[in-house]
C-alpha cells in the first residue's frame, strides 16, 4: 500500500466516485487533560486532493516539506484550536526552557488560557477574544503584573505560530495592555534593621534571617545553600543554586540561579561566620542522633546550610509564616514580606552611599539599569543629598 495517498470512496451526485488524496504525516501534542496520553506526541495526518495516483505522490511530498519547514508538532490543520496549538508549543519550548519557567507556563495555560481560549479555532482568534479575557482576570482581582505576564506567554506563541504560518496575523499585538502598577516598596529603615536582628536572635530560624537581610540574596537562593558553597577561610558565600518548590504535587527541586549574574560569591562578617560554624556543628549532632536512633534511612543527606530536621529544605511558605511574621510583630515592626529583606539590604547600600554598580552585583541583577529603576526611591534622596553638598561646597 502506497502511504503517499489515499483512495476515498464519496458520494457526488447521488453517485459512488473514487476520490484520491495526498497525504503527509505530523506530529500534535494530546491536549486532552483527562487522558492518560496528555502531553505525549501522537501522529497525525494532512490530506489534499489530487488528480491521480502520481500527482499524489508529487503533492505528498511537497505537503511533507511544507510540513517539514513548519517544525516538529505544528499543527496544519484548520481545524486546530489555541488550546491544542499552546501545547503543542510548550513542547517545542520544552528543551530551550528551564524547569522552574517551564512548570510555571504549564500553569498559566491550565489554569488561564485554556479554560478561557482553548476551545476557539486558532485561525479564528481575535483581539477581541483576548481582550476579553484580560478584562476578566482584572475583574477577578488580578494584577496588572499577572495580565502582562499572561500576554508575553500567549503572545510568544502566537509569534511563532506567524512564523510557521499557521497564523496570517498575531492577533495579540493588537491588544492594548494594562499599565504596570508602580507599587511602594517596602523596607526596613536601619533603626528598625537593628531591633528586627535583636529579635531574631531569640528564635531558632534568626539566622537565617539575618544572613537574609546582609546578603541580600533571595529566599530560593539562601534556603538552596550548601555547605560546600561557604568558605570560612576567606569568609564568603557563593551563590550556586536556588531551590524551587513544586507548585502542584508537592516536592521540590534545585534549579540554575535566576540570571547569570545570580550566581555570585558575598563577603560575610565575623559575626555571621561564626554563628554559622555553631550551625553546622549542630547539625552534625542532629544527624549523629538520627544514625544512633536507627532512624538514618529517613535524613536526607544534602549538605544544605539551612535544613528541616530530616535534612530536606525549608518551606519558604512556612519560614515566614511560623518565624517571620511573629518576629515582625513581636518587635512591633511594619507588616513586610520576607522578600523585603532583599530591598532593605540594596536600600541601606544605597543610603550609606554604595556605588550602584557594586549594589547591583552584590544582589545579582541582570544589569546596573535595573537596579537603578528598581531602587529609584533611594536615588532621588541621594541625588537631594548631593545638591546639599554642592550648596555647602559652593555657597558655603
Amino acid at each position: 500500500m502506497d502511504k503517499n495517498y489515499v483512495v476515498r470512496k464519496v458520494r457526488v451526485k447521488g453517485k459512488t466516485v473514487e476520490k484520491i488524496y495526498a497525504r503527509a504525516s505530523y506530529y500534535s501534542v494530546d491536549t486532552d487533560s483527562s487522558s492518560s496520553h496528555y502531553g505525549k506526541k501522537k501522529r497525525k495526518y494532512a490530506y489534499k486532493l489530487a488528480k491521480d495516483r502520481n500527482h499524489a505522490r508529487e503533492v505528498a511530498k511537497e505537503l511533507q516539506e511544507k510540513l517539514r519547514q513548519r517544525g516538529p508538532g505544528v499543527l496544519a490543520s484548520n481545524r486546530t484550536t489555541v488550546g491544542e496549538y499552546l501545547a503543542t508549543w510548550l513542547e517545542i519550548k520544552k528543551p530551550a526552557l528551564s524547569r522552574g519557567t517551564y512548570c510555571d507556563y504549564e500553569d498559566l495555560i491550565r489554569s488561564r488560557l485554556r479554560p478561557a481560549l482553548g476551545a476557539v479555532k486558532l485561525s479564528e482568534l481575535q483581539a477581541t477574544d483576548i481582550e476579553q479575557l484580560y478584562a476578566r482576570m482584572q475583574q477577578q482581582g488580578l494584577s496588572a503584573r499577572t495580565v502582562r505576564y499572561t500576554h508575553t506567554v500567549l503572545s510568544s506563541a502566537l509569534k511563532h505560530a506567524v512564523r510557521r504560518d499557521a497564523l496570517v496575523k498575531n492577533p495579540a499585538s493588537l491588544v492594548e495592555l494594562p499599565r504596570a502598577e508602580h507599587k511602594e516598596m517596602k523596607y526596613l529603615t536601619p533603626e528598625q534593621a537593628r531591633r528586627f536582628l535583636e529579635a531574631c536572635a531569640l528564635d531558632e530560624c534568626g539566622l537565617i534571617f539575618d544572613l537574609a537581610l546582609w546578603t541580600g540574596m533571595r529566599p530560593e537562593e539562601y534556603l538552596g545553600l550548601k555547605w560546600e558553597d561557604i568558605d570560612f577561610a576567606r569568609g564568603t558565600v557563593t551563590v550556586q543554586r536556588k531551590v524551587r518548590f513544586n507548585r502542584r504535587g508537592g516536592g521540590w527541586y534545585f534549579g540554575e540561579p535566576k540570571t547569570k549574574n545570580s550566581r555570585r560569591t558575598l563577603v560575610l562578617d565575623e559575626a555571621l561566620l561564626e554563628r554559622l560554624q555553631r550551625l553546622r556543628l549542630k547539625q552534625r549532632e542532629a544527624k549523629k542522633d538520627f544514625l544512633e536512633s536507627g532512624e538514618i534511612a529517613s535524613y536526607h543527606n544534602l549538605g544544605l546550610v539551612f535544613a528541616s530536621l530530616t535534612g530536606t529544605p525549608m518551606s519558604i511558605r512556612n519560614l515566614e509564616r511560623r518565624h517571620f511574621k511573629p518576629i515582625l510583630k513581636r518587635a512591633k515592626l511594619p507588616d513586610i514580606r520576607l522578600y523585603d529583606l532583599r530591598h532593605t539590604c540594596a536600600t541601606t547600600l544605597l543610603v550609606q552611599g554604595q556605588d550602584p554598580k557594586t549594589v547591583s552585583e552584590w544582589l545579582g541583577h541582570s544589569s546596573v539599569a535595573f537596579t537603578l529603576d528598581t531602587y529609584g526611591h533611594v536615588m532621588e534622596s541621594m541625588k537631594r543629598d548631593a545638591a546639599k553638598r554642592l550648596g555647602q561646597a559652593f555657597r558655603g
